[in-house]
């Protein structure tokens, strides 16, 4: 028993040394980090971390210094650290969602704003930071926020879906299609390019679904109309079909006129 409390005791007394000894070198490094002296602030930063491993505002700070010296793989790493140490840190979401943008992982960075908005819908954090490298203020506080980010991504997300395409791989398409569509929900073109890769697949239902959503989110689509109508004819719905067809043809002249 005695021996435990000795342990105990030095355990104590070495936490009680430690820790405003990391606090002295974070301070220094925040210090010199609002002066832009970013190399000097990453110091004092990974000495306040060598002290206290688990110092998590020690981490993100200094991945905010090592994004703004444009080393984004330095960055990512010590945003992860963050997320390692507390799951609930908001503020280190959306750094690393714009890094992952930097590092063009878009998907990546979208899982992370996503989740960062479910932090803040839980009360977790109010936050806002500093965007991609052109500086602009990057707010997260709903979910339009998530559908402009998803605009700024959305053709090079599109066009990594299109890669399955050029090898035939329909399927792998179809599932890249639905992981954008999980973070880009009201995107018409994703489900357009969903719907064909269904098609392809001879998911008929599905097809007839995802065109159907197109027509929803932009009612004056006419290839979405043109396409579903191709599929009812393929099932055996030619009524329907005919009354989609019709309904792209007037949309076209309306575009004509």
């Amino acid at each position: 028993m005695y021996k435990t409390l000795f342990l105990s005791a030095i355990l104590l007394f070495l936490f009680s040394e430690c820790t405003p000894k990391a606090e002295r070198y974070f301070n220094r490094g925040i210090n010199h980090i609002a002066k832009k002296n970013y190399i000097e602030g990453i110091a004092n930063l990974s000495k306040s971390i060598s002290v206290n491993p688990q110092y998590t505002e020690a981490y993100y700070n200094r991945g905010m210094a090592r994004k703004k010296l444009n080393d984004n793989i330095g960055a990512l790493d010590d945003f992860n650290k963050t997320i390692e140490i507390d799951s609930i840190y908001s503020k280190a979401y959306i750094s690393r969602g714009e890094v992952k943008g930097i590092l063009q992982d878009y998907i990546g960075a979208l899982v992370d704003y996503r989740k960062a908005l479910e932090l803040k819908d839980r009360g977790v954090l109010a936050f806002y930071k500093k965007s991609d490298s052109n500086d602009n203020t990057l707010m997260i506080t709903d979910t339009n926020d998530i559908t402009r980010i998803c605009h700024k991504y959305l053709k090079a997300i599109l066009n990594s879906g299109n890669k399955k395409y050029n090898v035939k791989d329909f399927k792998g398409a179809v599932d890249k299609y639905s992981m954008i569509i999980k973070l880009c929900p009201e995107n018409p073109e994703a489900y357009y390019i969903r719907g064909h890769g269904k098609f392809l697949l001879n998911d008929n239902a599905g097809a007839i679904a995802d065109y159907t959503k197109v027509i929803e989110l932009k009612p004056e689509d006419s290839e979405a109309y043109y396409s579903r109508g191709n599929v009812k004819i393929k099932v055996g719905q030619t009524a329907s079909a005919t009354k989609d067809f019709r309904k792209a043809r007037e949309f076209e002249i309306e575009k004509i006129e």
